[in-house]
C-alpha cells in the first residue's frame, strides 16, 4: 500500500519534471507564449502548496492539541504530550468559542511583536 507522503512526494517530483519541460519549451521558442507562462505559474503554485503543507505538518515527537468534532458527541480537545501520554477535555460550545478567542488574541499579540 502506498502512503500519502509517498504519493505527495511523487506528485511533487512529477510537477518538477513538468516545470523543467515547460521551461525548456519556452527557452526553445522564439517568443514567450502566454499559455506556457500560465501553465508554468500553475505548476509552480502546486509545488508551493505541497511545500507549504509540509511546513505545517506537526512533528509527531512534539506536544500538540487536536479538536475532536464528531456529530452527536461532545466537542473535545485532545492533548498529546511529548512522552506519548494523551488525554481529552470536553468543551461546551461556549467554552470552545472563548478558548478560540483567547488563542487568536494571544497569537495576534505575538505576530505583532514578531513584525516590530
Amino acid at each position: 500500500m502506498t502512503t500519502v507522503p509517498a504519493v505527495v512526494a511523487d506528485l511533487r517530483r512529477r510537477l518538477e519534471e513538468e516545470r523543467s519541460a515547460i521551461i525548456g519549451e519556452i527557452a526553445l521558442g522564439d517568443h514567450l507564449a502566454p499559455g506556457f507562462l500560465r501553465i508554468l505559474a500553475d505548476v509552480q503554485t502546486g509545488i508551493d502548496a505541497i511545500d507549504a503543507d509540509r511546513i505545517d505538518q506537526p512533528d509527531p515527537t512534539q506536544a500538540r492539541l487536536r479538536v475532536r468534532d464528531v456529530d452527536g458527541e461532545p466537542l473535545a480537545l485532545g492533548i498529546f504530550a511529548q512522552n506519548g501520554d494523551a488525554t481529552a477535555v470536553e468543551l461546551s460550545p461556549l467554552r470552545a468559542l472563548n478558548l478560540a478567542g483567547d488563542l487568536i488574541a494571544a497569537a495576534r499579540r505575538r505576530m505583532t511583536w514578531a513584525t516590530n
